[in-house]
């Protein structure tokens, strides 16, 4: 399963950064780095969670796991992805004047 998701992971990422390319986005190595850590804080949250849920413990690890690490991986991808997005947006409104 986790191939799978290696490969599925692989193609998004090889499809974002041909969308780049081709819409000129310009992205920074510290915003690679942390898109890399948010993937693999992601990654590793949910493979706990699995873990967790298949196991006869208590019903709450799988929310633990998902707010102590998970949750960080995603808001650490929502910033990878806000920065880029936040200085086009910028560099397309001083083209147009505003």
């Amino acid at each position: 399963m986790w191939f799978l998701v290696g490969i599925l992971v692989g193609l998004l990422l090889f499809f974002a950064y041909m969308k780049m390319q081709r819409a000129t986005f310009t992205v920074r190595w510290y915003e690679w780095l942390i898109a890399a850590l948010g993937v693999a804080l992601v990654l590793w949250g949910f493979q706990n969670i699995i873990a967790a849920t298949g196991d006869s413990g208590s019903s709450s690890a799988p929310w633990t796991f998902f707010l102590v690490i998970a949750l960080p991986g995603i808001l650490l991808l929502l910033i990878a992805a806000g920065f880029p997005v936040w200085r086009y947006m910028a560099a397309r409104k001083s083209r147009r004047g505003g």
